[in-house]
């Protein structure tokens, strides 16, 4: 009975010890807050950088990935329309997993080349080798667009042809022609303008219509409900195709 009464009272405490300084950190400091340093460098431990190997096999494209996303980029809107997943503000889709930096390594003696001239605090995605093997294009994600970039591999020098104009709300990132000089890409169309406002008085009904037939169908997450959802979408999902050479003419 005693040793009952003991576990009892030491599982009380330790849920007072508990419970005491999360409510203490809830009323006066709100704010995020950093652990001990030890577990601060295992979450923070970058992995393994991914590879890509060149058309000709000469050459190992090393891409390193970061430990965790920021909250900032967590903290951006999305939209949800279609099953898709959007961020407007830049122009492309959310939940992606940028890369921090990028390198080169020779396949037959081990040696590595820097790629300098990447954009500072990079997010980088859809990295492309073009049909030669010379050239590396890739994106950059910046506050309020995405970029397009190429890296040269003989010297190793990185540059940005065009500016935050891409457009990769549908997937399409940047694609070489067979010349191996010049990528297609999707960009906002010129004067696109605003994004559609919310009508604060429905223009008509939803109106959903059954042919009366029964069919095995899927489930699609977030379908457009209204003309606004509609208005939206064609919105973001709008592009322009141009064609850019390494030398960024457009």
């Amino acid at each position: 009975m005693r040793s009952l009464v003991a576990r009892t009272t030491l599982i009380g405490l330790l849920v007072v010890a508990f419970v005491l300084p999360v409510r203490a950190q809830d009323v006066t400091s709100p704010e995020y807050r950093t652990p001990d340093q030890t577990l601060v460098d295992i979450v923070d431990a970058l992995p393994t950088p991914g590879v890509s190997l060149s058309p000709d096999n000469e050459w190992m494209l090393l891409i390193q990935a970061p430990s965790l996303p920021s909250i900032a980029e967590l903290a951006e809107r999305e939209l949800k329309l279609a099953g898709m997943r959007i961020k407007p503000q830049i122009n492309g889709p959310s939940r992606t997993y940028p890369y921090i930096n990028l390198s080169l390594m020779r396949v037959s003696d081990g040696e590595k080349r820097a790629i300098s001239g990447l954009p500072t605090n990079p997010r980088l995605e859809n990295m492309r080798w073009s049909p030669d093997g010379e050239w590396i294009s890739f994106t950059n994600t910046v506050e309020n667009g995405i970029e397009l970039w190429v890296a040269e591999v003989a010297s190793g020098q990185a540059k940005r042809l065009v500016a935050d104009r891409l457009n990769l709300t549908m997937y399409a990132p940047p694609t070489w022609l067979s010349d191996s000089r010049t990528l297609v890409c999707t960009l906002v169309p010129e004067g696109r303008g605003a994004e559609p406002e919310v009508l604060p008085i429905p223009s008509g009904p939803v109106i959903q219509e059954n042919v009366g037939k029964v069919a095995p169908a899927r489930t699609y997450q977030d379908l457009l409900q209204n003309p606004y959802d509609e208005a939206l979408f064609e919105h973001y999902g709008s592009a322009q195709l141009a064609r850019v050479t390494v030398d960024g003419d457009l």
